[in-house]
């Protein structure tokens, strides 16, 4: 997974494991769509989107970091 690779190289990615654990259930049905569960409630999708978006901050924020040198 490519979080780990992220994780050896930078443990403070270790912090969005939670969320990428959280989401991968999604990966698969999304890839297959004839697969795609039915039963999504409201509550999960807003859980999801609000993962995504702490994955997609601390990757960018790092990425910002890590351009300015720091790290």
């Amino acid at each position: 997974m490519l979080l780990e690779d992220c994780i050896a190289l930078d443990d403070s990615f270790q912090r969005l494991v939670d969320d990428a654990v959280f989401l991968k259930r999604y990966y698969i049905e999304s890839r297959y769509p004839d697969d795609l569960p039915e039963d999504v409630r409201p509550e999960e999708a807003v859980l999801a989107m609000t993962a995504a978006s702490h994955l997609r901050e601390f990757v960018l924020a790092a990425r910002q970091q890590k351009g300015n040198g720091h790290g």
